[in-house]
């Protein structure tokens, strides 16, 4: 559903406050192994707000570390996308904001990297507006909107070289 393949490499395309296009770009890697914890870098991208302090995708689903005030993460990852994804579930996931990952709808997405049939789960926590990421099954992310109100979407993946 949500391949995590370290040196995956993911370009996004939004825009800027002043309406400019932004174009960036962030590879998959393992934090730690032990856990099986992944992380976008730069991580200070818009793809580490859906992921926060780590992600990690096992046979129950997306797990997502939440991030602590000290910049520590939490103990362990908590799931946020349970499997199969079913519309109108949602779990929470601990750290400095509790944050709530609710599966809002399957639709149809195109973004310049092609059209995917994709989850739309809605992100909230109690400080922020509501964002979204839109979730494609052999692909993952492909769509995010930012609590700013910012959408950046995929514009190509380029699969780690083995």
């Amino acid at each position: 559903m949500f391949p995590l393949v370290e040196g995956t490499k993911y370009t996004f395309r939004g825009k800027r406050p002043d309406g400019s296009d932004d174009t960036w770009t962030a590879v998959l890697f393992v934090i730690d192994s032990s856990k099986r914890l992944f992380q976008y870098d730069p991580h200070n991208h818009v793809a580490s707000w859906f992921t926060k302090a780590g992600i990690k995708v096992d046979s129950s689903g997306i797990q997502v570390v939440g991030e602590s005030l000290a910049g520590d993460p939490a103990p362990e990852p908590a799931l946020a996308v349970a499997f199969p994804i079913t519309k109108g579930a949602g779990h929470e996931v601990p750290g400095l904001f509790v944050t709530k990952y609710t599966i809002a709808k399957k639709e149809s997405v195109t973004v310049p990297a092609g059209k995917f049939e994709a989850w739309k789960v809605t992100i909230q926590d109690k400080v922020n507006p509501e964002g979204a990421a839109w979730l494609a099954p052999g692909t993952g992310l492909v769509k995010i909107q930012l609590p700013s109100g910012r959408v950046d979407e995929l514009v190509s993946v380029e699969p780690a070289k083995r």
